[in-house]
């Protein structure tokens, strides 16, 4: 076994020589600034955020995570301003912004905490520049990123045969510039961060506001819209019971456009929202639900285009989204049934981890232990949403096939009313209706109802049945219905019969 040395490495540790080294010990090697490359940064902004939309979201997320209630995002000309009047930020908070892969937020209380997304616009603008203030400062605190420097200088390196090496704090240091200025707002406080000079390319992708509206709609944390019955209910439950959890309006204003105010959308013909926690095997809670089932006997994705996206459900960690809703539908053992659901799964687990990219969770156990959670809550065989989906698939079909006996057994009440019936007919279709009856009446919505249209069915036939076993003729059943319409009749001197009502 190697000896490894407890001296512990100081600066003095500079001048160690491995010439000195004994032969078998092992000691801590330093690493120089200049040992962390500025490639670094051009890696990982172009590794993780390829789609400019995701470079806006990180923006976003840091004003979610700073208490913003309303987030306005405007694109006018070669420019992108993210907006928001949240906790703002002082001097010492604003110039730790720009450290690299250092948070000090909350892992359980906020969504950014590898400390790169204010990087994440690295690939996409000249500028980057950030204004904030505090509530009740003086002050406004700006710092300034000249990006598009940062990357010719790293692309100078790379093409230079002698290959200069640019550390990561000295590409920081050298094109990263703060100042202050006198605020005229001393009653606000406000974060605002600004992309300028973006490529034509971006442009053009950031500037569609079909695009940029369902980006939003699928990835951010937005309100429900106020006309959503369930949208207060369910945001209560989410505040109470999802640690950190946050949300805004996004107002999205694109030059030559009108402003848009991006909300989830009403969903109409919904039942109530269902809500729960998501537990593994020992009991402890890894997430959060909230799940609404169709009122109607259609899926939700078959309403139209506007609500296709939402049929299903998506995890969500403190409002952002985790993949999508394809992911979850593996869960289902029937598939036809999954789009019948409309819900979220906010992940509370603090030791379950989204990847960088957002698109699943990091590997391991405590994942693993969700997925099995997931899917039982989905599709197990205790009151899953699968089972929940069926019942009430089976309720509305019963639903629907009691209305049709319904206006049938009306149709044939009339029929041996006006004692204009087929003996035989009517006694076959009262058979197969009370047939049809006792298979759904158990499953229908109204069982009373249900229940009582049996009974009619089984008295009509009785009445069916007797007209079979004692037949009467044509004139005698005509005679019988018009006694039932005007009354009985009486038999005059003059051998006519007049209608006891007296009419001539």
């Amino acid at each position: 076994m190697k000896k490894t040395s407890k001296h512990k490495y100081d600066n003095s540790d500079r001048q160690l020589s491995f010439d000195d080294l004994p032969m078998g010990e092992t000691i801590p090697v330093p690493m120089e600034n200049k040992g962390i490359g500025g490639e670094l940064l051009n890696i990982l902004s172009k590794g993780l955020y390829t789609n400019p939309l995701d470079a806006i979201r990180e923006y976003v997320q840091n004003s979610i995570d700073a208490n913003a209630e309303e987030v306005q995002i405007q694109i006018t000309g070669n420019s992108v301003w993210v907006m928001d009047y949240g906790d703002g930020m002082n001097r010492e908070q604003i110039l730790q912004s720009r450290e690299f892969g250092v948070s000090r937020k909350s892992i359980e209380n906020n969504v950014g905490f590898r400390g790169i997304g204010i990087y994440s616009g690295f690939d996409l603008c000249e500028r980057l520049i950030v204004r904030s203030k505090r509530l009740q400062e003086d002050f406004e605190h700006v710092l300034e990123f000249q990006f598009g420097d940062m990357r010719r200088k790293l692309e100078e390196s790379r093409l230079d045969p002698d290959r200069p090496i640019i550390s990561l704090p000295e590409l920081l240091s050298e094109n990263t510039y703060y100042r202050f200025e006198q605020s005229t707002a001393p009653d606000t406080s406000f974060t605002l961060v600004q992309l300028e000079d973006l490529s034509d390319s971006h442009i053009h992708k950031l500037s569609n506001v079909d695009v940029m509206r369902n980006y939003i709609l699928n990835n951010l944390p937005v309100r429900f819209s106020s006309d959503f019955i369930y949208g207060d209910d369910i945001e209560r439950n989410l505040r109470n019971n999802v640690p950190g959890y946050k949300s805004a309006r996004i107002k999205l204003i694109i030059e030559n456009a009108p402003p848009v105010i991006v909300e989830k959308p009403t969903i109409p013909e919904l039942v109530q929202p269902r809500f729960g926690f998501v537990s593994d095997s020992r009991g402890r809670k890894l997430a959060y639900y909230w799940a609404c089932l169709t009122s109607k006997n259609e899926a939700i994705s078959s309403r139209g285009a506007q609500y296709q996206k939402f049929a299903g459900l998506v995890y969500k960690q403190k409002g952002f989204t985790i993949g999508n809703r394809e992911h979850l539908a593996i869960h289902f053992t029937r598939k036809q049934l999954y789009p019948w659901w409309t819900g979220e799964i906010y992940v509370i687990s603090p030791h379950i981890i989204p990847t960088s990219a957002r698109d699943d969770f990091e590997a391991g156990p405590a994942k693993d232990s969700m997925e099995v959670a997931v899917k039982e809550l989905l599709s197990g065989s205790n009151d899953s949403l699968q089972k929940i989906a069926l019942e009430f698939q089976a309720s509305r079909r019963a639903d629907e096939v009691i209305d049709q006996c319904e206006k049938r057994i009306d149709e044939i009440d009339q029929a041996i009313t006006a004692e204009t019936f087929d003996n035989y007919r009517t006694y076959t279709e009262l058979h197969e209706i009370i047939e049809m009856l006792k298979q759904h009446k158990n499953k229908a919505g109204d069982r009373v109802k249900a229940n009582g249209l049996l009974k009619r069915a089984e008295s009509l036939q009785k009445k069916a049945k007797k007209e079979i076993d004692q037949p009467t003729s044509v004139a005698e059943r005509q005679k019988k219905a018009v006694q039932t319409t005007f009354g009985p009749f009486d038999t005059t001197s003059n051998g006519e019969t007049d209608a006891s009502n007296g009419s001539e």
